[in-house]
C-alpha cells in the first residue's frame, strides 16, 4: 500500500500558558522530525512512502490558505490505482479547531480510497 504524508507546523493550542489546562504547551515536532517519524512509521508498517506534502508556516488563521494541503488535495483527486493512506503527525494538523479539522479530515477521505493515520504513536484515525 502506498502512504503520503502530511507534514506542517502547528501554532500552540489556545489558552492559559498555551493548552487551557494549567500546564506548559508540548513543543510541536519540527518538520525535520515529522518527516522521519513518517518515514519510520512506513518502514515499520510496511508502507511504500510515496509523497510528502507540508506547509511550513504555522498560522491559527483558518483563512489562510496552506499550499501543501490543496496539493494533497489535488493529488488525491488524480487517478490512481490501490489504496492510499495519509499519515500524520497530528489530528491538529488538519485544522486550528476540531470542526475545521474533521471538515478537512472528510475532505482527504472523499478525494478516493483513503486512510487516515495521525497521532504520535500511529494511531488509526477513522
Amino acid at each position: 500500500m502506498r502512504a503520503i504524508g502530511y507534514l506542517s507546523l502547528t501554532s500552540p493550542p489556545r489558552g492559559p500558558n498555551g493548552n487551557g489546562n494549567g500546564t506548559a504547551p508540548l513543543a510541536a515536532p519540527s518538520l525535520v522530525e515529522q518527516n522521519a517519524n513518517f518515514l519510520r512509521y512506513c518502514e515499520t508498517n510496511g508502507f511504500a512512502a510515496t509523497a510528502a506534502f507540508l506547509d511550513a508556516e504555522a498560522d491559527p488563521d483558518p483563512r489562510r490558505e496552506r499550499p501543501g494541503l490543496q496539493q494533497l488535495l489535488r493529488h488525491l483527486s488524480e487517478p490512481s490505482p490501490g489504496f492510499t493512506l495519509v499519515v500524520i503527525q497530528s489530528f491538529r494538523q488538519l485544522g486550528p479547531d476540531p470542526t475545521q479539522a474533521v471538515r478537512t479530515a472528510l475532505q482527504l477521505r472523499a478525494r478516493r480510497p483513503a486512510r487516515l493515520i495521525g497521532g504520535r504513536r500511529g494511531r488509526r484515525g477513522r
